[in-house]
């Protein structure tokens, strides 16, 4: 019996501390937004915990869709280092390929979960030097997406498809997870994939 009104005087602490600190209870639950521009769609996840992931798609509408087993995407980010103490950095600008593979829905092909950055190995959108991040932030303002398969290209006629993270966040399509997780939840991974049916 102790032990019972011990456990229902600490449920009655947790909830009365989670109403005081005017957060909802479903703050630290992951959050998407997403975009498409032609087949290309960006999907940038708030995890919470591990910082922001993004997932990039190349939709079965596509003109590329259907002639390998994967897509190659050519990703150009303009960003900025912002510095902590409010000073702004001058524009920079990244380039990689990643290889994005079927999805198994047959939506088309999307890349894995990538980091918005990363100081060390190729899983991120930008290499940042941990001697940068000490001093600064990371924002990103621009991704351009071009797609190659065996030498053909959909580039959107060489303008490349280009989602600046201004237009993402006025006109994207928002997903709340009913999750915390440091990892793209499955429900979030549901979204992304309605969004590449579209």
């Amino acid at each position: 019996m102790k032990k019972i009104i011990i456990s229902i005087a600490a449920l009655t602490f947790l909830g009365a501390t989670a109403f005081a600190s005017n957060y909802p209870l479903d703050y630290m639950n992951q959050s998407a937004v997403a975009i498409t521009a032609g087949p290309a769609i960006l999907v940038e996840v708030n995890t919470m915990q591990s910082g922001y992931k993004y997932v990039i798609g190349y939709k079965k509408s596509g003109l590329l869709a259907g002639r390998a087993d994967h897509v190659n995407a050519y990703v150009k980010i303009y960003y900025k280092l912002t510095a902590i103490n409010g000073q702004w950095s001058s524009p920079l600008t990244a380039e990689k390929q990643i290889k994005l593979t079927p999805e198994w829905n047959g939506t088309g092909y999307v890349s894995g979960e990538l980091s918005q950055y990363t100081s060390y190995g190729n899983d991120g959108l930008l290499f940042v030097p941990d001697s940068a991040l000490s001093q600064n932030m990371v924002e990103i303002e621009k991704i351009e997406l071009a797609f190659n398969v065996n030498g053909q290209w959909d580039s959107n006629y060489s303008a490349n498809y280009t989602i600046s993270t201004s237009t993402l966040y006025r006109v994207g399509e928002r997903f709340k997870s009913g999750y915390v997780s440091s990892n793209i939840a499955t429900d979030t991974w549901n979204f992304i994939v309605s969004m590449m049916r579209k």
